[in-house]
């Protein structure tokens, strides 16, 4: 379905440029053509009155003979002078000429054409003899002394439009127009679908693209060699790069969020278990336990729409002065109920206090996450420490387990967003735990690394300045 729509789209395109293209050429090709016959037809009605001028003047000279001859012998002339003068003439009795009569000076006929033009005249006046508007030019005959002898009368067709060869000719030129008004269209036509063809399949995939990104399908597009097309198509791309940047750190931070969740919520749900299996009592220790994470959650679920639509990355840091042991020692007591069901021994190396400057929802953030994935990655009977070592400028926090471990090429990934290693797959999680410790390192202008260590589990290793920067 989606194709006949591509291919549909394909054609109205096509179509529609072969149309617009093909009048435009039209429309310029009989404007040219309107204006070159008029230029022609104005040229060849001046050439044809040339004619015509030059014709009158060579049939006044013979006129001029016949008077000459007619006033000297009268009639007297042989029969054969006189069919000679007719046939003469008779080669000027063409369009526009009609009739030629030549007078004496007295007004009498000494010559006319008339009945002698024969069979040809006649039919050129049977043709067109009812569309014939006649017309006589008079011209003054003189001998050589330029003395008037006589008159010239030829008898025509008025409006040079009407002329034979004019008509004939104006009908060639039209003709012409029209063959080339054919023969452009007909080859623009070809070259306009081949070339439409290509730009018009350029455009529909194009459309298709950006189809496909609203959809948010993975498509690829080759750019097109059209200036205008590709810089579409590159703003088309750079559009989608957008979207999936938009959509990356939405998901990110939603992922992280419903991660986030899982500390305190495991926390409460350690301590309620273990109040009703009467394994603790929920003294006011433990119910402030409870009840600061259950402000973390709130806090959460408040700001939860702020997060997940806001575009931008959270690089925001919160600087205040805190204890981190005993931040640390909180985290260990929070989480102990939860590392008793697996027997595992959760042992720590910390000072008495230790202050620092830095953001403290981040720092706990981080340490919940590593001895959360720690347990995670345990087995059974395990055994889980914490270590925090002050030096000159910053502090290190080393988490260490005995569990399964990861294989050496695969260190510098387990801090890539949603990566799991393949040894632990069937291991419940979403790969963003040690991301989320890494990014935290980052905004906190600390670093986060890993190694195998001793157990063949794997060891942790955070180093936060002692003053935020």
């Amino acid at each position: 379905m989606e194709l006949d729509i591509y291919l549909e789209a394909q054609m109205k395109i096509k179509n529609q440029l072969i149309i617009i293209i093909i009048a435009i050429l039209s429309v310029g090709v009989l404007i040219q053509s309107f204006i070159a016959s008029k230029y022609i037809d104005n040229y060849f009605n001046s050439y044809i009155m040339q004619e015509y001028n030059q014709n009158i003047a060579r049939i006044s000279l013979i006129a001029q003979e016949i008077i000459a001859d007619k006033e000297s012998s009268s009639n007297s002339r042989p029969m054969m002078s006189q069919m000679a003068y007719r046939r003469t003439l008779s080669s000027y009795m063409s369009d526009p000429i009609v009739e030629i009569n030549i007078y004496s000076n007295q007004g009498r006929l000494l010559f006319t054409s008339s009945g002698v033009m024969g069979q040809g005249h006649m039919n050129f006046g049977n043709n067109q003899e009812d569309s014939l508007e006649l017309e006589a030019d008079i011209f003054d005959v003189s001998n050589d002394e330029n003395q008037k002898i006589g008159n010239l009368e030829i008898i025509r067709n008025k409006d040079v439009k009407n002329w034979q060869t004019s008509v004939l000719f104006n009908k060639a030129l039209y003709s012409g127009a029209a063959i080339a008004f054919i023969s452009v269209a007909i080859i623009a036509g070809l070259i306009i679908w081949i070339v439409s063809a290509k730009f018009s399949k350029q455009l529909i995939d194009t459309a298709y693209y950006a189809s496909k990104i609203e959809q948010d399908d993975q498509v690829d597009i080759a750019l097109s060699e059209t200036v205008e097309i590709k810089q579409i198509q590159l703003t088309l791309l750079n559009l989608a790069s957008r979207l999936k940047l938009k959509t990356k750190i939405r998901k990110e931070k939603a992922d992280k969020l419903s991660h986030e969740t899982r500390t305190p919520l495991t926390i409460l749900k350690s301590n309620i278990e273990a109040a009703i299996d009467k394994v603790i009592v929920l003294d006011e220790q433990n119910l402030s336990l409870c009840l600061e994470q259950i402000d973390t959650l709130s806090e959460m679920m408040t700001n939860i729409s702020d997060i997940i639509t806001d575009d931008s990355d959270d690089t925001s840091v919160e600087l205040s002065e805190l204890d981190l042991t005993k931040e640390i020692k909180n985290i260990i007591k929070s989480l102990s109920l939860q590392y008793s069901k697996k027997n595992i021994a959760l042992t720590s190396s910390l000072s008495n206090e230790l202050l620092i400057h830095s953001d403290k929802n981040k720092i706990n953030q981080s340490v919940y996450n590593l001895l959360t994935n720690a347990y995670k990655f345990t087995p059974y009977g395990g055994k889980v420490d914490i270590s925090v070592k002050k030096l000159d400028n910053s502090v290190t926090i080393e988490v260490a387990d005995s569990g399964m471990g990861v294989k050496q090429e695969e260190l510098d990934k387990i801090f890539t967003a949603y990566y799991r290693s393949n040894e632990h797959k069937e291991t419940q999680g979403d790969g963003l735990g040690l991301y989320i410790v890494s990014t935290n390192m980052v905004l906190l202008g600390g670093s986060a690394s890993a190694y195998i260590n001793e157990s063949k589990g794997l060891t942790v290793k955070l180093e936060i300045p002692l003053k935020h920067c």
